[in-house]
């Protein structure tokens, strides 16, 4: 596919602009059933070859369950880096429109004219708690979870920590509601453990929404507590501590699932679990036969591995190969609980049909995703990816 410097610039404009063009009907979901509870896993720079599922030497036995018993998203896309993604999941909309195209500075925040994810799920009738990472800003308490949606949080802002001693750039970065909290312990297990005692301690008629946002297994590559599996095989020492790093995680997020399954709530639970971009390649993560990785607008730095389960209202076990993109999961979301919206609030759509049906979503324009020195056009089948400051080098990727 070959264009010239003018014509991606019109493909890309094009594609920036429908994202705000789709028809204003209301959509909702015809489901029947008892609105189910939602726990959000993302995890962070975890690659596409990083999960038992996709043939990886590294452990992960309760996210390839979950994979094994739900649907798997072969073509799920993030953007390159942490902070777009997470405002995308959060916003529904492209965030290269309101400027975040790379990891978001301290002193930075979402405009607050947004309505989060969270606050639209609140409306829906749900209760809703951040247990984890951020890295949406905090330059005042404006932009902190509780002011954004969330009826609890408990975790960090920055965009990463020391697991054992949870400073940031030489402060401390761990706290429970806005209150700064000193605590001994391996960052997963607490996140892990807060996870549970919401869970274990749930006894409200409404639904929840949690937001398990590890900060696991991005670098500092740190040896958790304990390992069942030394991985002494691996001759990379990074990618030696990123295993044991993961199949820890993934231990983990089998205790979170545990506390659903103890109290009966495990099949009327949809549970997403989603890295935030493509494994960096420099820190121990793998993405397989994906091009690049993390940063980059290629497939390795934006095809993420992504399960969705939901035992009581999705039949498991399917593939599917249609694009689903991080935008799209608020919309989705909305849809999935019957929670009408207008569709020209976002820039996503809705990804239900993919989810329960394995059928494609329409859309009215094709899909930009990357940073601010790489980006990638969708128009499926096709990409066109534009990386600044290598002769304005553009291509096809391998989908």
């Amino acid at each position: 596919m070959t264009m010239d410097l003018k014509g991606w610039l019109i493909l890309f404009a094009a594609a920036l602009m429908g994202c705000s063009s789709q028809s204003s009907t209301t959509a909702s979901a015809n489901i029947q059933i008892e609105k189910p509870n939602i726990v959000f896993i993302l995890v962070d720079d975890l690659g596409w070859g990083d999960v038992g599922f996709h043939q990886s030497e590294i452990a992960t036995p309760n996210i390839d369950t979950l994979a094994s018993r739900g649907i798997v998203l072969e073509h799920s896309y993030a953007f390159p880096i942490c902070s777009p993604t997470r405002a995308a999941l959060m916003t529904g909309k492209n965030p290269i429109q309101f400027g975040v195209d790379g990891p978001m500075e301290n002193d930075a925040m979402l405009p607050v004219q947004l309505t989060l994810l969270p606050e639209y799920l609140r409306q829906a009738g749900y209760e809703t708690w951040m247990v984890g990472k951020w890295h949406l800003g905090m330059a005042e308490t404006a932009a902190a979870p509780p002011a954004r949606g969330f009826d609890y949080f408990y975790g960090h802002l920055g965009g990463f920590i020391d697991f054992y001693t949870h400073v940031y750039f030489g402060g401390l970065d761990w706290q429970r509601n806005g209150h700064s909290v000193r605590e001994e312990g391996y960052s997963t297990d607490l996140l892990s453990a807060e996870a549970v005692r919401l869970i274990s301690e749930y006894n409200s008629s409404k639904p929840f929404f949690l937001y398990l946002s590890y900060n696991a297994p991005h670098t500092p590559l740190q040896y958790p507590p304990s390992s069942e599996l030394d991985y002494a095989d691996i001759a990379d020492p990074d990618r030696r501590v990123f295993a044991q790093m993961t199949t820890y995680l993934d231990t983990s997020i089998g205790t979170v699932i545990k506390a659903l399954r103890a109290r009966n709530m495990l099949e009327n639970t949809l549970i997403v679990f989603m890295s935030d971009n493509g494994g960096n390649l420099e820190a121990g993560a793998s993405n397989g036969h994906l091009r690049a990785g993390k940063g980059s607008a290629y497939e390795g730095g934006v095809r993420v591995p992504t399960v969705v389960s939901w035992p009581q209202g999705l039949a498991g076990g399917e593939v599917s190969q249609h694009p689903v993109f991080v935008q799209d999961w608020l919309p989705t979301l909305l849809e999935m609980t019957g929670t009408p919206y207008a569709e020209d609030t976002f820039d996503g759509v809705s990804a239900w049909n993919v989810i329960a049906r394995n059928e494609k979503q329409h859309r009215k324009s094709p899909v930009v995703i990357g940073t601010k020195n790489s980006k990638a056009v969708y128009d499926w089948p096709w990409k066109l990816v534009r990386n600044i400051g290598q002769n304005g080098e553009q291509e096809q990727d391998e989908l």
